[in-house]
């Protein structure tokens, strides 16, 4: 991918962002998607339900706009 990716193997910044989800297989995140531009602004947010998740080629299009 040409942009970063952050992996948050200590839950810290799921818990930040209120996406944490404590009662699920010892706590993991609610399925989310951040898009935060180089200058630390947050550009798209979704937090995601169970079976409606945002598409690849959606995610790509707004990447491609910033």
């Amino acid at each position: 991918m040409p942009f970063v990716m952050l992996g948050d193997s200590g839950r810290d910044v799921i818990k930040q962002y209120d996406v944490y989800n404590s009662s699920e297989r010892g706590g993991i995140a609610i399925p989310a998607v951040f898009i935060v531009d180089r200058a630390g602004v947050m550009r798209y947010s979704n937090v995601e339900g169970k079976y409606i998740r945002v598409r690849s080629k959606q995610l790509l299009k707004i990447v491609a706009s910033l």
